[in-house]
């Protein structure tokens, strides 16, 4: 019991020097320049009070039971003539563990809000989650087998600076700050002094180099899993922009746009049977004859030897070229003497209709 009572009282000094700093900041601040309301000032110290015994709670149970508790684990998995179970169970366990860990969930959570939700944090945990994992996995696989830390960390780290120039600058940031958080309280407690007892017990293995080469792997490996969830995004945005533009030109096709024609009688009737052989969305065409051109010349000015019939279709933006082409090498009407063919946008037709309409009621 008295060794319980030393321990919280050593932790509560660490705590309060740690924190005491924090508390005299936040305080001249607030008397200087921040000025918060009583009510909303009262909270923040009631927080910062809560996060005091937290830590003390926390830390106090990492010495009394966490270190001892991962410790007493490791020994008795390495003891084991099949000991490369480690490998599987260091992969569960470091997986879990990050899911848990404190500052995960902090940094997390300021990703998704600063990237206003674009970036889900569940998919940053569990991609930073299976990172720490594959990391843990990899020492338990390097203490079995006396592999040099080296074979890791310089090829490793080489393909991170090679990958991080593909990837979005956000997420090399995140990917970073990530390699700096998932050697958090929860990770550097239980996983490092699971770390401990195995190498302690395997034959061959020093834990002065096998086992705190996990904390080095742990701060490696997501980095590059964080990395990797930067490239996915990178072509689901590509792919997204893709689609987009997809749809805006189908969109585009979709709209119509006015086609004039005007030809001679006898190149007319195969003109309309044409049309009646294209595929048109609603009757949508008007012909007639005529004998003069009035309102039309303000906007397009014809030849006196065309006017004989003429034709209005709407035709959809995306098929109007290939028509255009059609009509012209079927009946010859590039030539100016022959006809004539030109396209209005529906902008175009409604100041056409509105100039006509104005004129029409000057002259009632």
């Amino acid at each position: 019991m008295q060794i319980f009572i030393d321990i919280i009282i050593n932790k509560t000094v660490e705590v309060l020097f740690a924190l005491l700093p924090l508390l005299i900041i936040f305080i001249i601040f607030q008397f200087i320049k921040i000025k918060l309301p009583r009510a909303q000032f009262v909270i923040v110290l009631r927080g910062l009070f809560l996060t005091f015994v937290g830590l003390v709670l926390f830390l106090s149970g990492v010495d009394i039971g966490f270190i001892y508790m991962g410790d007493l684990i490791g020994q008795t998995l390495g003891q084991l003539t099949y000991n490369w179970i480690l490998i599987p169970i260091g992969f569960v366990l470091g997986f879990v563990v990050t899911i848990a860990e404190p500052a995960i969930q902090v940094l997390i959570i300021e990703v998704e809000k600063v990237t206003a939700g674009s970036i889900n944090r569940k998919i940053i945990l569990y991609f930073l989650s299976f990172g720490v994992a594959v990391a843990v996995a990899l020492s338990m696989l390097r203490m079995i087998n006396n592999i040099s830390l080296w074979y890791f960390v310089l090829p490793g780290y080489l393909i991170i600076l090679i990958v991080m120039w593909f990837v979005s600058p956000i997420f090399v940031s995140i990917a970073f700050d990530s390699g700096g958080v998932v050697t958090g309280p929860m990770i550097a407690t239980f996983l490092l002094s699971l770390t401990v007892g195995s190498s302690t017990v395997i034959l061959g293995s020093d834990p002065l180099t096998d086992a705190f080469g996990m904390i080095a792997l742990v701060a490696m490996v997501p980095i590059f899993s964080i990395l990797v969830l930067g490239i996915l995004y990178s072509k689901a945005e590509a792919k997204a922009k893709e689609q987009a533009r997809i749809n805006a030109e189908k969109e585009k096709e979709k709209e119509f746009v006015l086609l004039g024609v005007f030809a001679k009688k006898e190149y007319m009737a195969d003109i309309v049977q044409y049309f009646k052989n294209v595929e048109f969305k609603g009757d949508n065409s008007s012909q007639e004859s005529y004998s003069k051109v009035d309102v039309y010349n303000e906007v397009v000015t014809f030849p006196e030897e065309i006017e004989k019939e003429m034709l209005f279709k709407l035709i959809e933006k995306g098929k109007v070229n290939d028509i255009i082409r059609t009509i012209q090498k079927k009946i010859f009407l590039d030539d100016s003497k022959e006809g004539l063919l030109f396209t209005l946008d529906m902008d175009k037709v409604a100041e056409i209709c509105y100039l006509y309409h104005s004129k029409k009621r000057n002259k009632e």
